[in-house]
């Protein structure tokens, strides 16, 4: 719904993380493009969404976040909805 509600997600949503000290390698534009890409292709289509990242000009050079499996990418995804549900 608040995704719907933006005219661009992919620039504009922007993320309320909760105040913590651990280092994140996520960030917030992949963060962002992880879950407007997830929300795009579905829950069940994280290869899909490893290859929009792979092939993305955003994340040329950011090596940990081409390297994630869609595992890794799924568990993400999963932490993100909460995020925003809750």
């Amino acid at each position: 719904k608040q995704l719907a509600a933006m005219a661009n997600p992919w620039r504009d949503l922007v993320l309320d993380y909760a105040k913590s000290k651990e280092r994140r390698p996520w960030t917030e534009e992949s963060d962002r493009f992880l879950l407007c890409a997830g929300l795009r292709v579905g829950f069940d289509g994280m290869e899909e969404v490893q290859r929009l990242i792979r092939s993305s000009w955003m994340f040329k050079f950011d090596w940990w976040f081409k390297s994630r499996t869609p595992a890794e990418l799924q568990a993400r995804f999963r932490f993100l909805l909460r995020m925003f549900v809750t």
